[in-house]
């Protein structure tokens, strides 16, 4: 398990995977599902699959490229339980035919009625059982390789809404589709003195960085700089 980075941490969401997060979530927010109990607005859970990268600035880059979901979890209104055997099933699946994708940790998500609700008790963050879920198991996430928490909020509007797309603070990106307002927060795992750690909730070594919402928003290191007719030069 990796040792804690003082110089910060970026973490990536592609494209494919924040469309899957997307998918997931709302299909078990919004579709009544075949099921004895609640049927909508429930929670889901699943996987986060990719790959680690130093970058030249000395931060750790997690670039999360695919997510799946556990179809195998209990899901309630306000807790989703994940099966063991479904993440070691999907690490030997990976490990034997997609080995360059390695697992980097979960997702769930926050299923709420109202936006104000969420944001008068940022409730867009992990509560005290999700750390608890992970600091607490820390042996069993340790050994698989846990680095990285993702969770995704969802709550509804009274109208379609065209607000830009927003940082809240470095780890929690706001956005809207439709009348759906959601916030996807990022939590970094390391090993601590006691065990496996999670970032703090307003951690601010913590950028999660999602292009396909957000856009390229600058250098993660010094690009070089070219002049006309003289092509690439080194970074200054």
């Amino acid at each position: 398990m990796t040792e804690w980075n003082p110089r910060g941490y970026v973490i990536r969401l592609s494209e494919p995977a924040l469309i899957y997060l997307c998918q997931t979530g709302l299909e078990a927010y919004s579709v009544a599902h075949q099921r004895k109990g609640p049927r909508r607005e429930l929670e889901t859970y699943g996987l986060l699959w990719g790959h680690a990268t130093p970058l030249t600035d000395g931060r750790t880059l997690y670039a999360i490229d695919m997510a799946t979901v556990d179809t195998s979890a209990a899901m309630d209104h306000d807790s989703v339980i994940p099966s063991l055997q479904a993440l070691e099933l999907k690490r030997d699946i990976m490990t034997s035919y997609w080995p360059h994708l390695t697992f980097l940790g979960d997702f769930h998500t926050h299923p709420y009625r109202r936006v104000d609700e969420v944001l008068a008790g940022n409730l867009y963050a992990f509560s005290e059982d999700d750390r608890d879920s992970i600091e607490g198991q820390s042996e069993l996430w340790s050994h698989h390789g846990y680095r990285v928490g993702l969770v995704l909020t969802i709550a509804c509007l009274e109208r379609a809404s065209s607000r830009q797309d927003r940082w809240l603070i470095d780890s929690v990106i706001e956005f809207t589709l439709g009348n759906y307002r959601l916030w996807l927060k990022a939590y970094v795992a390391y090993q601590g003195e006691h065990g496996l750690r999670l970032t703090a909730d307003d951690d601010q070594q913590v950028l999660l960085d999602c292009p396909s919402l957000l856009g390229l928003q600058g250098e993660y290191t010094a690009f070089g700089r070219g002049k006309p007719g003289k092509g690439h030069q080194s970074p200054i």
